[in-house]
């Protein structure tokens, strides 16, 4: 608007002066180009103070670029004809810069949409285009290799203008910017609604600018006017897009990334808890399941052990199937269960050899059970029936004892076996179940473990290793915590005794915070130990502490508010008052005591404002702030309600940390709060003890003191006294005094001396 101005006042009515437009051009042309610099500069100060949590690509590219097109415009600037910064300051060396600066800035709104879903780390474009924007300068002024783009001394035979090269790069800029639209129109869906129009119309509106520079025949020429206030509009719709909406609504286009993460993240720990809960249901009944069976073995083991006196009625009426053999592994004699199980007759199988019926490589274990005379057990062994191949592949426990005649010799094989297909099979399938769940482990965000109760680890997914390291033999206090022995009250002792589920936090050497979950879980072993989620959430804690300290913030700005504006208004009003009811008294009229109701009335809400604003804003931003506070606090309650308010305190306690000195002040507020309101007391002490390595804070009052079965998670006031002693990292605790009343103890060790 400026510059529109300034045209209208100077160039307009002065365009039959040459000398006059010239002289006053260049105001115009400096106000133009300095106000793209500052917003492409202001582009790379947003980028850069937001660089530790920015996750946009995007953002980080165009920051980066922006500061360099900024750069190069303002050596333009210095540049063009009539400023007289360079001894060479003609038009053809401020338009190199201009296509040099234009060139750098289409190439990047074009590069910028690619970079979407990749990491871009803020040093690497950075190196990139200084060592892109010095080669450029080193073409133009030392090597002055870069084309002519302007001819303002022509040579016989030559016109004087725009060359070739520069008309045709203002083409090349308009063809790659229209590229660059296509991309950002492409992946709007990675914008807030509100940003992809104005990028798209600064783009749009670029490209018109350019076409007119491909039009002006000198400096000062009116195509040049139209084609800077098309620049300026152009990096307007930037501002808008980038620098406005960035700082009003920064999760719309700094954080958007962060948003659509922290939500999938959530969605991917409730999809993890319903898995977990459903294959844990699935693994229990497999294990109920198992159990049985080994019963009903058990159960039939005993019953042939009872009838091994009698074989003939063992044979009769034992449930397993039994085969006599001799030496040769001819059949002598087999019993129901196993001529059950081959689906044949009993009278079939003797005067036939075994392996004529049945071939199988376990011919080689027969071998060597009659040459060695020692018994051999198979473990669900796989077999096939020659004669059911419809059967497919079963397993058997089987033993094949040697029976010695006299002289030591095998002389018989007792052949015993049992059909444990559908064990092996539910045993696979719950193998498979359990590597199913951890691949699902392994693909998780947060770390996965499991822990078992002499803390080994005895799995760990993708995201552990990564944040961790391999654990190998190393229990989960050296890997996680790198400590010598077990943490004091660690929870995996907790949940394998109560065979409840927890959640805890805790913070790794590196000062990583992460918000634990722990859920019993059967290993393949038999034995209990410990699932754990883990996931990351310090940022979500640091968020947490910018918020608590934004609100402090604003509670001292209304507070000064209050003092500063309502404050000096009520004190007018009851001046006013004051004069209105001497005038009303001298002449003796009725309303005079109106008036003096009116200023009293106005001296107490002066008074009540003051106490609110002094409650919203306590301490001061110096060293000396908390103690006064805490005293003006005690004078204060005494004279509105009443009760007695003592402090004691330390000399040497005097924070300089003023975050440290707001929680103190709060936490104080809020147990002094809770002794009148909810304590009925009467008299409230407050001490604060300390040195340069630790502080105590004690508020003890006299009322009917806490319920014992009172729940602090209902409670919204213990609730922020705790988080409050959390984000100092300090210690709480609330309990009954022996004489009655309440007693409220706060301790924080200092990292640093206070004084």
């Amino acid at each position: 608007m400026i510059s529109l101005a300034i045209v209208i006042v100077l160039y307009i009515p002065s365009r039959y002066n040459q000398d006059f437009v010239r002289k006053h051009y260049l105001l115009f042309h400096s106000l133009a180009e300095l106000f793209s610099i500052v917003v492409a500069w202001s582009i790379f100060a947003l980028v850069w103070h937001s660089r530790q949590r920015l996750d946009n690509s995007y953002l980080v590219l165009l920051g980066v670029a922006y500061l360099f097109v900024g750069t190069l415009d303002l050596i333009h600037t210095l540049a063009y004809p009539g400023m007289g910064v360079f001894a060479a300051g003609d038009t053809n060396l401020a338009a190199q810069l201009w296509v040099a600066a234009r060139y750098l800035e289409s190439l990047s709104l074009l590069v910028a949409p690619l970079l979407f879903g990749r990491r871009l780390r803020l040093a690497v474009p950075l190196v990139a285009y200084g060592a892109v924007s010095c080669l450029l300068l080193l073409c133009i002024f030392q090597w002055q290799v870069f084309p002519t783009c302007f001819v303002d001394r022509p040579l016989p035979g030559q016109e004087a203008g725009l060359t070739g090269f520069k008309i045709g790069s203002e083409y090349a800029i308009c063809l790659i910017l229209a590229a660059a639209a296509v991309l950002l129109l492409k992946n709007r869906r990675r914008f807030d609604r509100q940003v992809v129009p104005m990028l798209a119309w600064s783009i749009v509106i670029t490209v018109a600018a350019e076409l007119a520079f491909t039009l002006y025949k000198g400096p000062y020429g009116p195509a040049n006017l139209i084609g800077h206030f098309f620049k300026i509009v152009s990096f307007y719709f930037i501002y808008r897009a980038i620098i406005q909406t960035g700082l009003v609504k920064p999760q719309v286009i700094l954080y958007r990334n962060l948003k659509r993460s922290q939500e999938a993240l959530q969605n991917s720990r409730d999809e993890l808890e319903q898995r977990v809960r459903e294959r844990t249901a699935e693994l229990t009944q497999a294990n109920l399941a198992l159990q049985q069976e080994i019963s009903e073995r058990q159960q039939a083991e005993e019953a042939l052990r009872e009838q091994s006196g009698v074989l003939e009625a063992f044979f009769k009426h034992t449930i397993a199937p039994l085969v006599f053999l001799d030496k040769e592994f001819n059949f002598v004699r087999v019993n129901e269960a196993y001529a059950k199980a081959c689906q044949r007759d009993v009278s079939e199988f003797p005067g036939h050899n075994h392996f004529e019926f049945y071939p199988s490589e376990a011919k080689a274990i027969f071998e060597e059970v009659v040459r060695t005379k020692a018994p051999y057990h198979a473990v669900a062994k796989p077999f096939c029936f020659p004669d059911h191949p419809e059967w497919g592949v079963t397993y058997w426990d089987w033993f094949l004892v040697p029976i010695l005649d006299g002289a030591g010799e095998v002389e018989f094989l007792v052949f015993s076996l049992e059909d444990v297909t559908q064990r092996k099979r539910a045993q696979d399938e719950v193998e498979s179940e359990r590597q199913r769940l951890y691949s699902v482990l392994n693909v998780l965000p947060g770390y996965v473990a499991i822990v078992t109760a002499d803390h080994a680890i005895r799995f760990a997914n993708h995201r552990f290793l990564n944040l961790f390291g391999e654990p190998g033999e190393n229990p989960c206090y050296v890997v996680q915590r790198r400590r010598s022995k077990p943490c004091e009250n660690c929870p995996v002792l907790e949940i394998l005794d109560s065979r409840r589920p927890q959640e805890w936090e805790w913070t790794d050497p590196d000062a990583r915070t992460y918000r634990v979950w722990g859920y019993p879980f059967p290993n393949p072993d038999g034995t209990l130990g410990v699932l754990q989620l883990g996931i990351d959430i310090t940022e979500r804690k640091e968020l947490e502490q910018e918020v608590l300290e934004i609100s402090e913030i604003e509670r001292q700005r209304i507070g000064h508010d209050l003092h500063d504006t309502v404050g000096q208004n009520l004190t007018g009003a009851a001046f006013l008052s004051r004069v209105l009811g001497d005038r009303l008294a001298e002449r003796q009229a009725p309303e005079a005591a109106q008036a003096a109701k009116i200023e009293e009335l106005l001296n107490r809400a002066i008074v009540q404002t003051r106490s609110v604003a002094r409650g919203l804003s306590p301490v001061r931003m110096d060293a000396d702030g908390l103690v006064p506070a805490i005293m003006e606090m005690a004078s204060s309650i005494e004279k509105v309600y009443g009760i007695r308010c003592t402090v004691d305190y330390s000399e040497s306690v005097s924070p300089t940390d003023n975050v440290v000195a707001t929680h103190l002040y709060r936490i104080i507020q809020e147990a002094v709060n809770n002794a009148m309101k909810h304590g009925k007391a009467k008299n409230v002490h407050i001490a604060l003890r300390g040195d340069d390595h630790k502080i105590r804070l004690t508020i003890q009052d006299d009322g009917v003191g806490m319920p014992q079965d009172v729940d602090e998670s209902k409670g919204i006031g213990l609730r922020i006294m705790r988080y409050r002693a959390g984000m100092i990292g300090a210690s709480l605790r609330v309990g009954a005094q022996p004489g009655g009343g309440t007693v409220v103890e706060c301790s924080l060790r200092l990292l640093r001396p206070w004084k």
